[in-house]
């Protein structure tokens, strides 16, 4: 992503308890960002919470011009401009953002906008995948076990197939 737009940095950011971690970042030359790097999440002043606080788009084509954002924490590392959207869990929870963060001032075109748009698609589209594999792991493992307790049943009560007759201790069906 960051390539393709030629930036620094492509992140995304994930909400974990009550930090933000950056869980997955481009592999670009002048990236200040490393996996694994985290802060705590509220107050942090990171670009990233008010996306996800507001649950929508930031564009700031220059921190450094606007009052609300010239001493953001991101603005340290010399990333000026940013274009972020929110990533929701299948639920509409939020999972965290995807954003591309600049050291030199954008506005970020429609195209670009629209790329970084289809990406957020794709992740979201992935934890709906991630969120049914394991509600459908769990509804299987619930239906083993029941198909097991029912097997230890057929054998403790004989049940004929056919008819479901019951066989009593004599050897009688009713």
């Amino acid at each position: 992503m960051a390539e393709l737009i030629d930036i620094p940095a492509g992140l995304i950011m994930r909400i974990a308890g009550s930090d933000i971690v950056v869980f997955l970042t481009s592999r670009t030359e002048e990236n200040p960002y490393k996996s694994g790097e985290k802060e705590h999440f509220l107050g942090s002043r990171l670009y990233c919470e008010t996306v996800i606080n507001s649950n929508n788009k930031l564009l700031i084509p220059n921190a450094l011009q606007d009052n609300k954002w010239k001493n953001n924490t991101d603005v340290k590392l010399n990333m000026i401009s940013y274009l972020g959207y929110p990533i929701l869990y299948p639920d509409g929870t939020t999972f965290g953002t995807i954003c591309v963060p600049d050291n030199k001032e954008n506005s970020f075109s429609y195209s670009f906008e629209k790329l970084i748009t289809k990406f957020r698609d794709i992740d979201q589209n992935n934890l709906e995948l991630v969120y049914m594999s394991n509600y459908l792991g769990d509804k299987n493992e619930k239906l083993t076990d029941y198909m097991s307790e029912l097997k230890q049943l057929r054998d403790l009560i004989p049940i004929r197939a056919s008819c479901k007759k019951i066989r009593d201790e004599e050897g009688k069906w009713h």
